[in-house]
């Protein structure tokens, strides 16, 4: 199945067999918060809680120590002339997002 919101400059990460696609650029340069959950297994795509604020071009992991948690970092918006200095965390389990580095 194709991925709901087609774009560039986003990150993926797996975590308990789930491929998680966070943020990225639209065609128009818009930048996403767009979070989509693919299940391989299923073939089947969900949209959960978008990011605080859209970003493309970040760092993404699983937060170690922590299960069922994403950390994105850095990354820009609109103009890659001023990149992000924050990170926020997204919880698996609650859906939300939570600020870690404020700037």
């Amino acid at each position: 199945q194709p991925m709901p919101t087609p774009r560039w400059g986003l990150e993926a990460v797996g975590h308990g067999g789930i491929i998680y696609a966070i943020g990225g650029e639209a065609a128009n340069g818009t930048r996403l918060g767009t979070l989509e959950a693919y299940s391989p297994r299923a073939d089947r795509w969900r949209t959960l809680t978008p990011m605080p604020q859209g970003r493309a071009y970040f760092g993404v992991g699983t937060a170690p120590g922590v299960h069922g948690r994403l950390v994105v970092v850095g990354g820009c918006s609109q103009s890659c002339a001023q990149p992000f200095a924050t990170a926020v965390m997204y919880s698996m389990v609650d859906d939300t997002w939570t600020q870690l580095l404020a700037a």
